[in-house]
């Protein structure tokens, strides 16, 4: 589980530097801000929930069959998104489609943390979450800042919108492995 969590997360962590490096280079700083407050968010309702609930009653509730739903069809819309900036050439907005987090993913990762924390508590188990999704945050901003900030040429902003499409239909597959 711990190598599908790991290429689950490279995978989507090039998903999202890719496509924020989509549009102009002068509003790259702004986007990063932007995206490192959903990623943040996202790492926050993780700690939350595991607060509230504890680590592994969290677990069971992602488990349940309404999670299961809303968890492909939040990724099937996202890649249909995607699909369709790449179709109509909407590199203006092309990078929106980083803001949209992967929950997938993250209960991947969230379950992955929770097996090193098995006994410390909700409390460290959040903890955990949190230095996951600041490591995760850190490692964008320095990547993107220190080598993306080039102009994409428009066959690689249509790689990345594909790739950024076919990653969410993966995340389908992951959901399934995970549940």
């Amino acid at each position: 589980m711990i190598l599908v969590t790991l290429a689950a997360a490279l995978l989507f962590w090039g998903r999202d530097y890719l496509v924020l490096r989509i549009g102009p280079t002068r509003r790259v700083p702004r986007r990063l801000w932007m995206y490192s407050a959903v990623v943040l968010m996202m790492a926050i309702l993780l700690g939350t929930l595991t607060l509230i609930f504890g680590p592994y009653e969290f677990l069971d509730l992602l488990h349940s069959p309404q999670v299961f739903v809303s968890l492909i069809a939040f990724h099937l819309a996202a890649g249909v998104v995607c699909f369709w900036l790449k179709q109509t050439e909407r590199y203006d907005i092309a990078w929106l489609a980083a803001m949209l987090p992967a929950p997938g993913v993250w209960f991947l990762l969230a379950k992955a943390t929770f097996l090193p924390a098995y006994g410390l508590g909700p409390f460290v188990t959040s903890l955990i979450v949190g230095l996951v999704s600041a490591l995760w945050i850190s490692m964008m901003i320095v990547t993107i800042l220190q080598i993306g900030r080039r102009q994409m040429p428009v066959e690689d902003m249509d790689f990345a919108l594909g790739l950024a499409g076919w990653s969410n239909c993966l995340a389908i597959g992951l959901v399934s492995i995970m549940i």
